[in-house]
């Protein structure tokens, strides 16, 4: 959970990757199947807290992705991630990703 990664932290102890998807019309059952591969390959990695997607409820082509990383983790691509990122990527029209850093938590 989202939540549990953030909690009782410093600011800066967590980077979040988000990934803004807009998937081609028709693909989007096997959009959510192969992300789901990717996030079930990527969660083994040692920093990994959380990885959600979820679909924008007005417009069922957007899915976003938020992960979460320790501070002890690290977004940068391990061997085979290009490649699995790129089957997403594939079933898409655009993507865009950023990483942030906690500024704030209540």
């Amino acid at each position: 959970m989202i939540s549990r990664a953030v909690e009782n932290t410093s600011t800066g102890a967590y980077a979040f990757t988000l990934v803004d998807w807009r998937v081609q019309a028709g693909a989007e059952a096997a959009f959510l199947a192969e992300w789901t591969r990717f996030s079930q390959w990527l969660s083994e990695y040692p920093g990994v807290e959380s990885l959600v997607l979820v679909r924008d409820d007005t417009d069922a082509l957007r899915f976003v992705s938020l992960g979460v990383w320790s501070q002890g983790g690290s977004t940068a691509p391990w061997p085979g991630f290009v490649e699995r990122l790129g089957r997403c990527r594939a079933l898409c029209e655009a993507s865009r990703s950023s990483t942030f850093r906690l500024v704030a938590s209540p």
